[in-house]
């Protein structure tokens, strides 16, 4: 039997005294602030569920890190935000969201010129900016890792209560944990291309390199088999034209087999940069020196792979052909989206005569290129002076796509 009972018709018992007068209580509660608190807490869910529900669509896009600081000013009822997202190695972090103008959001949250002051702490706390104005730094941090902050200008006077404060930490680390997903879920997919070009590596040296080293011992014996029989005159420049070629598609194949096998740790982006430098410095005596601000969690794993790849190939120039004693590396994020990944040697520079352009027959170029039109990009080699080569790749990644409002950390701002 199912039991309806009307909520209207239930008496609350009133303690009465001997004068049979209802007691006074002590703190007299109204309706209307437990009417507030509850609307107020739906709020904060709302806003929360709104917010996980955007980046489980699109977790690692720009355009979901707007529409969560969008969300975040509706629910306290004031502007003025900021959400940064800062590398591994906690170098720089990127201004992804900001409710004012990107130059307005500079003087209001960032404090010093160094992103560092922004990305301590692992808890939220208020700090004052450049401008004079009150901050208060919500980190996103997990367990394991910090992976930004989101700074909020305080209006003049003006506090957050304790529910307000418990929803932003929540939220912080519901954010850092949307962060560290992206990273696991972008290193899986980069473990499966690299299985993937591994087997095409194995498949080149197992059939089309075996193919080619035996066409060079049956042309080797046809040429000694003219050769002793005198016959060999008139053939002697196609035969040499044809060693020749199977020289050369040899060598570019087990450049494409050794592209291929390009290994990279388990890890971050910055990790598999580290490790490209490292092996390169190892080889050689270059010093090579890598800046990062580019958080792993923006790029997709292809196009963490072709980047790293440019890289190595830039790399093996400024070591076999420029004679390079240092190599400077930097990524960052434009105002406009565009990341840009500037590679500089002190070595003597392009050589008179080499082409740089598409008609080039430099192997190495030719994959500096390819990778470039994979990404969508432009790559540009220069002269560096006094001396050295300057190579420049830009391309836009896909998670900035949807949304252009976005700026780089006050270092390369300035540096820019």
């Amino acid at each position: 039997m199912t039991c309806c009972t009307n909520l209207n018709s239930l008496k609350v018992p009133v303690a009465m005294n001997t004068n049979s007068r209802p007691l006074r209580r002590s703190v007299v509660e109204k309706p209307g602030n437990h009417r507030r608190d509850l609307a107020e807490t739906t709020r904060a869910l709302k806003c929360l569920y709104d917010i996980e529900k955007r980046f489980s669509a699109a977790p690692a896009s720009s355009a979901s890190y707007q529409y969560a600081l969008d969300r975040i000013e509706h629910l306290l009822g004031f502007s003025g935000a900021a959400i940064c997202l800062s590398n591994a190695g906690q170098q720089a972090a990127i201004m992804l969201a900001s409710t004012p103008s990107e130059s307005e959001a500079r003087f209001a949250f960032c404090q010093t010129r160094n992103c560092r002051a922004c990305l301590g702490g692992r808890k939220p706390h208020v700090t004052t900016a450049v401008g004079g104005a009150r901050v208060l730094q919500v980190p996103l941090v997990t367990s394991k890792s910090r992976y930004g902050v989101i700074s909020i200008r305080l209006p003049e006077g003006g506090t957050l209560n304790s529910q307000q404060r418990a929803t932003l930490g929540t939220l912080g680390t519901r954010m850092a944990l949307f962060a560290e997903s992206a990273e696991i879920r972008i290193e899986s997919e980069r473990r499966a291309l690299r299985e993937e070009r591994l087997a095409m590596a194995r498949d080149l040296h197992d059939s089309l390199a075996h193919t080619l080293a035996y066409l060079k011992i049956q042309l080797l014996r046809l040429r000694n088999q003219l050769g002793s029989g005198g016959q060999a005159n008139g053939l002697a420049d196609v035969m040499n034209e044809l060693s020749q070629g199977l020289t050369d598609a040899n060598t570019q194949v087990r450049e494409l087999i050794s592209t291929f096998r390009l290994s990279l740790p388990q890890g971050s982006f910055e990790a598999a940069l580290t490790h490209v430098a490292g092996q390169s410095a190892s080889r050689s005596k270059m010093k090579v020196r890598v800046h990062n601000a580019i958080p792993a969690s923006l790029l997709t794993a292809n196009e963490q792979i072709n980047m790293v790849q440019i890289l190595k190939e830039s790399l093996v120039n400024a070591e076999r052909h420029a004679s390079a004693g240092s190599v400077w590396v930097r990524l960052y994020l434009r105002n406009d989206g565009i990341l840009t990944m500037e590679i500089e040697d002190d070595g003597i520079g392009i050589p008179p005569g080499i082409s740089t352009s598409r008609r080039s027959k430099r192997y190495g170029l030719g994959i500096i290129r390819e990778r470039t039109r994979i990404l969508g990009g432009k790559i540009r080699f220069s002269k560096r002076q006094p001396t050295g080569t300057t190579v420049i790749l830009k391309f836009m990644p896909e998670s900035c796509k949807s949304h252009h409002r976005l700026g780089v950390g006050p270092d390369e701002q300035q540096r820019t």
